[in-house]
C-alpha cells in the first residue's frame, strides 16, 4: 500500500506473502518464471539473478506474456544482481506468464511475486 506526501509516494505497507519461484535457463528462448492463473494478474517485487553458466551471459530482461523486456544486463560468470521492485506494482494483465530470456544456458533466477 502507498500513500502521498508531500507529492511523494510512499510505502506504507510492505508486509505481504509473498512466494518464491527459481528457474534456471536451458537455452536462449523464453523461460517461463511464473505461470498466471487465467482470471488473475502476477505482481513482480523482487528479482535475484545469478550467473551458474561458466562464461559470460546477456539477460535479454523479464517481460509479460509478449510484452517488451525489461532490466537488460551482461553478466559475467559468477555474478548477479538483486532487483528490490516492493512498491512499484509491475505487474501483467490477466493470465499473463512471467519470463525471463538470457543468451544461453545456467542464469538462476528467483522471483518474489504474488497472483492479485
Amino acid at each position: 500500500m502507498s500513500t502521498r506526501r508531500n507529492g511523494r509516494k510512499v510505502i506504507t505497507d510492505i508486509v505481504k506473502t509473498v512466494s518464491p519461484e527459481t528457474i534456471t535457463t536451458t537455452d536462449s528462448n523464453d523461460k517461463t518464471i511464473h505461470t498466471t492463473t487465467a482470471n488473475k494478474k502476477y505482481r513482480v517485487k523482487l528479482i535475484y539473478v545469478w550467473n551458474t553458466s561458466g562464461a559470460d551471459i546477456t539477460v535479454t530482461g523479464f517481460r509479460f506474456g509478449a510484452g517488451s523486456y525489461h532490466f537488460a544486463s551482461k553478466l559475467l560468470d559468477k555474478t548477479g544482481f538483486l532487483l528490490n521492485i516492493i512498491g512499484v506494482n509491475w505487474e501483467g494483465a490477466k493470465g499473463e506468464n512471467f519470463m525471463v530470456k538470457a543468451s544461453g544456458a545456467g542464469l538462476n533466477v528467483t522471483v518474489f511475486g504474488e497472483e492479485i
